[in-house]
């Protein structure tokens, strides 16, 4: 059997979020309130796409054995190693001294990983050195170094106005397997 997951519901959440606010502008009599969402920091408490998908494999587990009556459920896990995704040829200790070990934070490390250069053309520039997001957070990036890259302040500003383009490949998104570990352990609880 395959099941399909919804792959919609943070985006409901979002639209839902927005209705709330929305709503909540419109009540001018109403204080302002602040910090009093102390529920939701608890600890152990998951993103709402991700409990929903727990929950939908409970009810999955849970059809099947209404309709195959079995006293003994056997649940056959395994888990993504992320650093091993990233990084295949990576052994015993390096496990530990990660590809920025050593670098104040992830900023340093990718200036150092091109050489305090400028990226677009290849050439040294003489202005200032920014980090760049190759894919925005807002469309899905991240700040992990694959995603960042090192421009001068003209090439910055050019590349943020459309004149130019920088051609680099992003790296694969571990998000699916980072959400396969969350499922396995707390299925497994």
């Amino acid at each position: 059997m395959t099941v399909k997951m919804r792959n919609d519901l943070s985006l409901k959440m979002d639209a839902r979020r927005s209705y709330r606010r929305n709503r909540r502008n419109k009540l001018r009599y109403r204080a302002p309130r602040f910090l009093n969402r102390a529920a939701s920091t608890r600890k152990g408490r998951l993103a709402p796409s991700v409990q929903w998908r727990i929950d939908a494999h409970i009810r999955l587990i849970e059809q099947l054995r209404a309709f195959i009556p079995r006293t003994k459920l056997v649940l056959g896990t395994g888990t993504f190693d992320m650093q091993k995704k990233n990084h295949s040829d990576i052994t015993n200790t390096q496990f530990q001294l990660v590809v920025q070990y050593g670098f104040e934070n992830v900023k340093a490390y990718v200036l150092s990983r091109d050489n305090y250069n400028c990226q677009h053309g290849g050439k040294h520039c003489s202005h200032k050195l920014h980090v760049h997001y190759i894919k925005f957070r807002s469309q899905g990036g991240s700040d992990a170094p694959g995603d960042l890259i090192t421009l001068c302040e003209k090439h910055h500003s050019d590349l943020d106005a459309g004149k130019i383009t920088v051609l680099v490949t992003p790296r694969k998104s571990l998000r699916a397997a980072t959400m396969m570990n969350i499922i396995r352990k707390r299925l497994l609880e």
